[in-house]
Order: C-alpha cells, then structure tokens, then sequence
C-alpha cells in the first residue's frame, strides 16, 4: 500500500501555535492509522522487524540491551528478545518505581518468568530481579530498542507526551534504535523537537530501515 498523509492546513502553516499542539496533532493522526492495524498485520510486521533486528551487522556484538514490552499496538519484538537471550546477551526492560515514582530497568533472563503486570497493564520484570538506575544504563546499555507512536524520516521521535524515554536517553551513548510499523514513519513532515528531545541513530519499520550519522 501507499503511505498518505494529510495534514491539517490550520494547525502546520501557522508557526506560532505551540509544540505541544503540534506534537498532539501528529499523535492524533497516526493513531488514527493504526487502529486499523488487526492482529494478523501486526504479527506480520513484528516478524518482518524481528528479522530485520536478526540481520543487523554486528548486532550481535553488543552485550546490554534495553527492551521494551509491546503495548496497544506497538511492535512486538520478543522473539528477538528471546534470541538475545539464548546468545546470553543482557537484556533489561524499563519498570516502574511506585516509591520513588521514577523508571528503573530490571534485568530478564526468562521472558515468561520475569515478567509481570505493571503500570498502565504494560508487562514489566518482577521485583526480584537486578534493577539498575536510569544513571547507571547510561553507562551500561550498548542499544536501546524503542517504541513510540511515531517517527519522521529525519530521525526524529515522538512520544505519548510524557519525555520518558527521553529522560532514559540524555545523555546515553548506546546506539538508539525506533521500533515502529510503517505506517507510524512520517515521511512529508517533521516532528517538531525541542531541546529536550532525543534523536535515534536508527528506525526499523517493516519496510525501511533508516540509518542516521
């Protein structure tokens, strides 16, 4: 299939109408895209994904790795979780600190096992598993494998508008990497950044690959 996008004429030809509204607009238009997605074609595309994350030179050279569990719609990437940890590489997924009320990363070695339900209804690792800070994956995490609701040609992210990743991300020398449909790839707009915003050194959808200097 094409991928259109229409944008609204009254909100991107005016300049003065802030950020926030913008980054909302763009939210709002590619979810309305991806409701359409059924479970056949977003197994379809997390297949392509995994395999296109299988093929990646020199993927498999890097020890630390941070996941994410799929949620709604998003790509669903645990077969390539499951064989990073059969090649016993470091995997770590982001949980939620309720005392702290902050994210930290706790350590996977089994899928199923770890994993429980957490906020939002995201599945997130058990409390008995090593946690790091977010701190410490600055220093450890060699890739970061992110999800978001969608992306632009230019490396560009956009969130569900609560900087969560991008918190993660400051700062981090670990290769970036977006996870996302193609159909969540911007490719005749720019999502609108400020400084807080992090850019990804790679987008993987089922159909791109996109890499960035």
């Amino acid at each position: 299939y094409n991928l259109i996008i229409i944008f609204d004429i009254k909100c991107y030809n005016f300049p003065m109408l802030s950020i926030t509204c913008q980054k909302n607009k763009l939210r709002k238009f590619i979810k309305s895209k991806l409701i359409r997605l059924n479970n056949k074609k977003i197994n379809r595309n997390s297949f392509i994904i995994c395999s296109k994350l299988n093929s990646l030179p020199d993927i498999f050279e890097l020890n630390t790795f941070a996941a994410y569990q799929a949620f709604q719609e998003e790509v669903n990437i645990n077969p390539f979780i499951n064989k990073l940890l059969l090649n016993k590489k470091n995997v770590y997924l982001p949980a939620y600190d309720k005392k702290t009320q902050h994210y930290l990363f706790g350590k996977l070695t089994k899928l199923k096992k770890d994993l429980k339900k957490g906020r939002f209804g995201i599945k997130e690792p058990v409390n008995s598993v090593p946690y790091i800070t977010i701190k410490e994956t600055r220093k450890k995490i060699d890739a970061w494998l992110i999800p978001a609701v969608g992306f632009d040609i230019y490396g560009h992210r956009l969130g569900r508008g609560a900087g969560i990743y991008d918190t993660f991300l400051r700062k981090c020398q670990g290769l970036k990497i977006g996870i996302a449909h193609d159909i969540q790839l911007l490719e005749q707009e720019k999502v609108p950044v400020t400084d807080n915003d992090v850019n990804m050194d790679m987008i993987i959808t089922n159909r791109h690959i996109l890499i960035f200097n």
